[in-house]
């Protein structure tokens, strides 16, 4: 996870990973397992809210995966550092993301290429929105695993959600394996100062 960025969450995946694919097809695991778990989340509180407040409450996710070279390290100012990755790739899977309508998964031409017939995908017929990156020609919308050709597991290791609420606690100031202060200088690693806990 590399950062929170207002209500959404930036993420990496394939960082010093020797196999090519390994890093999308992860990343889209994620993507499926966290729609899957953001129901939940979404049922829960959405009742709470009409409970309270007498009323529904619109609460939906939407992704955009892309792969690519990217600008990556660590960028330090006099007021924040942070390790972190830029560039047009990281550019265009934010564009994906605004593109993907309500529950929707949005992923690139080069990300489903890269994918094969691991996953399933819908071609979106109309990509006008995609500001700034006229030449895109086709955007697909990821469905689901291809459980009959697929060679990747069904389950990223300890889940999402454990890697989720890890990662959050983690951002927040506290390891959630040795328990201790993740910045005692003021600037978050990737890897915990105190044991061998890593958010890559």
């Amino acid at each position: 996870m590399d950062k929170f960025i207002g209500d959404g969450i930036m993420a990496y995946f394939g960082y010093q990973a020797k196999n090519p694919t390994s890093g999308p097809n992860n990343a889209l695991m994620a993507a499926l397992e966290f729609k899957e778990s953001f129901q939940n989340i979404k049922e829960r509180y959405t009742s709470f809210w009409l409970k309270d407040h007498g009323k529904e409450i619109g609460l939906n996710l939407k992704c955009g995966i892309h792969t690519g070279y990217v600008f990556f390290g660590l960028l330090e100012t006099e007021r924040r550092k942070q390790i972190t990755a830029l560039g047009r790739n990281v550019n265009f899977a934010s564009r994906l993301e605004h593109f993907a309508k309500d529950d929707e998964i949005i992923v690139s031409d080069e990300l489903k290429k890269i994918a094969g017939n691991n996953f399933n995908f819908e071609p979106k017929s109309s990509i006008e929105e995609l500001k700034s990156f006229e030449d895109v020609e086709s955007v697909f919308k990821l469905t689901g695993v291809n459980r009959a050709s697929s060679r990747i597991p069904t389950m990223i290791p300890h889940g999402v959600n454990s890697l989720f609420e890890d990662s959050i606690k983690y951002l927040n100031g506290t390891c959630p394996r040795c328990m201790k202060s993740t910045r005692p200088f003021g600037l978050i690693l990737p890897e915990c100062p105190n044991c061998d806990f890593s958010i890559r």
